[in-house]
């Protein structure tokens, strides 16, 4: 499982200080959705999800940190 960080509106994942990439296999990996939520909260960042990658393919999971929704994608 990777818990990575996507932004909203270009859909591209953050893969490091200002470095925003179109594939989840090449951005940062938090670990954990605690890690990621806290990383969030303290750079203030908007227009951003934490995307839940599985070794499925077929299977991805959304969670927006600031509204506490999460919505899984099949």
């Amino acid at each position: 499982m990777k818990v990575l960080l996507r932004h909203t509106r270009s859909g591209l994942f953050y893969a490091g200080e200002n470095h925003w990439v179109p594939k989840g296999s090449l951005a940062r990996d938090f670990e954990e959705v605690e890690r990621a939520a806290r990383w969030l909260k303290d750079t203030r960042l908007s227009g951003v999800e934490t995307a839940i990658g599985y070794n499925d393919p077929g299977l991805r999971s959304r969670f927006d940190a600031h509204h506490r929704e999460m919505q899984v994608d099949e």
